[in-house]
C-alpha cells in the first residue's frame, strides 16, 4: 500500500510530494544514526512519478536527480526507525519499539513541485473516500488538497480584491484572495501537525 503525503516547502517555495510503502522490510545500516537519515519506507521516485502522471496535465516535477535542494523532515522515530503515519498504521505497518522521539529525516525520493503544478495536481487528485485500490491519501496531503480547493473557490465567486505591496521604491500590484474567514480559522485549527514538519536544514 502507498501512502502519500505531501507539503508546502516555505524555504523552497515548492510542494514536496513523498509517501511510504507499506510494503518495504526496511534495510537499516549499523552504526550510529547521523542527524539526519533516510527515511527508510518511502516510495520510490517512479512510483511516485506514475501517481503524479496520473492526476496532472503537464508537469515538470524536480526529482533527487535535478534538484540541489534537500527535503527534510522532523518525525517521530526510534533510532533509525520512523513510525508509522495514522494511515500506514491502519495499512499493517508496526510501531517500532522503544521510546519514539522527533528525529530528523531525509525525504530522498521527494518530488518538488512549483505552486502552478500542485494546484493542477490537487484538483485532479481524488478525495480520499474515493481513491482507487493501492493508495491512500495522507491527512497532510488532503489538508493542503481541501486549501487548493478554497483557493479554487475563491477564484470561481470572484473573492479577490486588487491590492499593492511595497517593494522598495516600487508598488507591486496584485489581485488578494477574500476567502471565508470561518472556514480559514477552522481549517487553520485543524491543520495536521505533520504539514508543520518540514524544515530547511536541521536547524529549523
Amino acid at each position: 500500500m502507498h501512502i502519500l503525503h505531501g507539503t508546502w516547502l516555505y524555504g523552497h517555495q515548492r510542494f514536496a510530494l513523498w509517501g511510504e510503502d507499506t510494503t518495504i522490510s526496511p534495510r537499516l545500516r549499523r552504526g550510529r544514526r547521523s542527524q539526519v537519515a533516510r527515511h527508510p519506507s518511502l516510495i520510490n521516485t517512479k512510483s511516485l512519478l506514475r501517481h503524479l502522471e496520473r492526476y496532472t496535465t503537464e508537469v515538470v516535477p524536480k526529482t533527487s536527480s535535478t534538484r540541489d535542494e534537500p527535503v527534510i523532515y522532523w518525525l517521530p522515530g526510534v533510532g533509525k526507525r520512523p513510525c508509522p503515519s495514522p494511515e500506514a498504521l491502519g495499512a499493517g505497518m508496526v510501531t517500532p519499539e522503544g521510546e519514539p522521539e522527533l528525529l530528523c529525516w531525509s525525504m530522498d525520493d521527494a518530488i518538488l513541485l512549483s505552486p502552478i503544478d500542485v494546484l493542477d495536481y490537487l484538483v485532479q487528485l481524488p478525495l480520499p473516500h474515493e481513491a482507487p485500490p493501492g493508495f491512500i491519501v495522507g491527512s497532510d496531503l488532503c489538508f493542503w488538497q481541501q486549501a487548493a480547493m478554497l483557493a479554487m473557490n475563491c477564484l470561481v465567486e470572484q473573492r479577490y480584491i486588487p491590492a499593492l505591496e511595497q517593494a522598495g521604491t516600487r508598488l507591486l500590484a496584485f489581485w488578494q484572495p477574500e476567502p471565508d474567514i470561518d472556514l480559514l480559522a477552522q481549517m487553520s485549527a485543524n491543520m495536521p501537525p505533520v504539514c508543520r514538519a518540514a524544515a530547511t536544514t536541521p536547524a529549523d
